[in-house]
């Protein structure tokens, strides 16, 4: 297991360093990072993986985000928090090509007017 960076939303994106917190332990306890820069535990972003196996012979990929935002005054109070989920089921039939394109049309979708409006600006795609 090791750190993870991202890139964040800015103008000029800046890379953001997930260190490694727990390795996945059986199938219910995921994998985690923590982005630690807020220098306050409440404001940490977590980051959380699991792969499990589903009964119906498949594969089971789940991603959860936690983006706490605290106070700028001086007192960290929690203002809110938003989260992620991303689930996968990938079939043990699915072929290598099918899986690397599956991934593709997840990441690219992340990256279209549609998701960017609904994301950002709150707007149902109509």
């Amino acid at each position: 297991m090791e750190n993870i960076i991202l890139a964040d939303g800015q103008t000029s994106p800046a890379n953001h360093t997930f260190d490694k917190q727990f390795a996945q332990a059986g199938s219910q306890s995921p994998a985690s990072w923590l982005e630690k820069s807020s220098g306050v535990y409440a404001g940490y972003i977590s980051l959380t993986q699991l792969v499990k196996r589903s009964p119906n012979k498949a594969n089971k990929v789940t991603a959860r985000l936690r983006f706490p935002r605290l106070s700028t005054d001086g007192a960290s109070t929690l203002i809110h928090t938003a989260t992620m989920a991303i689930d996968f089921t990938i079939p043990d039939t699915m072929s290598m090509q099918d899986r690397k394109d599956f991934l593709a049309y997840a990441k690219n979708y992340l990256g279209t007017a549609i998701a960017t409006a609904a994301i950002v600006d709150g707007q149902p795609a109509v």
